[in-house]
């Protein structure tokens, strides 16, 4: 298993939004927790190492601030956490306008509570 370096090179801000979320690898559904958005791509926690461009959907079950999305991605990082789980960050390689206004909407508010 190959990890990938983790230096942080995205061009946007994280949000933190954790929910939980299905990730389906060759049509294969598995439960993971999301730690955190952006409009490139999210983190989230799983039971099992990934490798650096591995393919997959993600599948957001919707909430009060996002609808519901099923988005293809490919795997930037993996990276291990305590308790034998890893943190995987995905890039969006799919990302429809509707997914793209609710995460800038959640960014803009997440911004403007930072600076009260």
């Amino acid at each position: 298993m190959r990890f990938a370096m983790s230096s942080d090179a995205r061009k946007f801000p994280r949000v933190p939004f954790t929910n939980a979320i299905t990730i389906e690898v060759s049509g294969n559904p598995s439960p993971a927790e999301l730690e955190d958005l952006t409009v490139e791509g999210a983190s989230f926690i799983f039971d099992e190492a990934m490798s650096s461009g591995t393919l997959l959907t993600v599948k957001f079950p919707g909430s009060s601030d996002m609808e519901p999305a099923d988005l293809m991605t490919e795997v930037v990082r993996c990276e291990p956490k305590p308790g034998g789980r890893y943190s995987v960050a995905v890039q969006f390689s799919d990302a429809d306008d509707q997914y793209l206004m609710d995460i800038l909407s959640l960014i803009h508010r997440g911004h403007t509570e930072k600076n009260k």
